[in-house]
């Protein structure tokens, strides 16, 4: 737990240097930004680094909760993580703000730090393991591991990472802003999908990791094929009735449908179709190490 502590501090000192160098400059000078709302894109982007600062830091608290498979505890800090969301976007839709958009980044903000807090208290006071007394010392061969087991993992995520953000940097450049805007509501699509996708598999990864470990191949398979089932069985009755009626459904949800929105929801519900269904193998190949 120590070690994964001090893997998460570095990578988020990287993120850091890197979104205040890179990022920055390309904020600044690429992107192509009226000058009477720089300054606000500007603290928007800073309040959005050290909310993803926060986000990396929560993760090794998520895994010991996940780990020591205390899902009752998962799955109410999850009801909270709901809650709180919908308690920032009531304020937020009463209260008024001079600048909506850098308030709503703070309110943001403001969520994930409340979730961080309570992960970081539970795991604490509740899992032994969760003791933070760092050793850089005596976790050396251990950090070592962890990097080189982690490394491959980060090189898938920065690949989805890379075709979503990039493929909404390509559109905003080459297509414009009101087909951005569409990108942007598609993913939020993918987001809830992949939520409910994520904590279904979550309550099994565990016990397929735990049976590997033990040699119990035979478990691992019935788990592996419970886990494709149930994920293929969730997705088929949201996602293919999602589908088929997509302009009705997006137009319940928003009063003004975008151009393109419709057509770039069927193509990330064909993805999520053909993706969720690798979650199983992923977590027995993370199994294998």
């Amino acid at each position: 737990f120590n070690a994964s502590i001090v893997v998460h501090l570095i990578i988020c000192f990287l993120i850091l240097i890197l979104a205040e160098t890179v990022g920055l400059w390309f904020l600044l000078h690429k992107l192509k930004v009226p000058t009477e709302r720089l300054d606000d894109v500007f603290w928007v982007y800073q309040i959005s680094v050290v909310s993803l600062l926060f986000q990396i830091m929560q993760t090794p608290f998520m895994a010991s909760l996940i780990a020591c498979e205390k899902m009752d505890l998962f799955a109410k800090i999850g009801i909270f993580d709901a809650f709180q969301r919908w308690l920032m976007v009531f304020l937020f839709t009463f209260i008024g703000f001079n600048n909506k958009i850098v308030s709503y980044a703070l309110f943001l903000l403001i969520g994930y730090i409340f979730v961080f807090l309570v992960y970081a208290v539970i795991c604490i006071s509740k899992i032994s393991i969760c003791k933070i007394n760092i050793r850089l010392k005596e976790n050396g061969l251990l950090l070592k591991e962890i990097f080189s087991f982690s490394s491959w993992s980060m090189i898938g995520s920065l690949s989805v990472v890379g075709v979503s953000q990039g493929t909404a940097l390509l559109t905003y450049y080459f297509v414009g802003v009101v087909a951005n805007g569409s990108i942007w509501l598609s993913e939020q699509v993918l987001i809830a999908f992949n939520r409910v996708i994520g904590t279904l598999q979550t309550a099994i990864n565990p016990q397929i990791i735990k049976q590997y470990s033990v040699g119990n191949s035979g478990e691992v398979e019935q788990l592996l094929s419970l886990s494709y089932k149930l994920t293929a069985f969730v997705i088929m009755i949201s996602a293919v009735p999602a589908f088929v009626d997509a302009s009705c459904i997006i137009g319940l949800w928003l009063n003004q449908v975008p151009p393109y929105l419709v057509d770039l929801v069927k193509i990330v519900i064909i993805y999520i179709l053909v993706d969720s269904l690798s979650g199983p193998y992923v977590t027995a190949i993370y199994a294998v190490g």
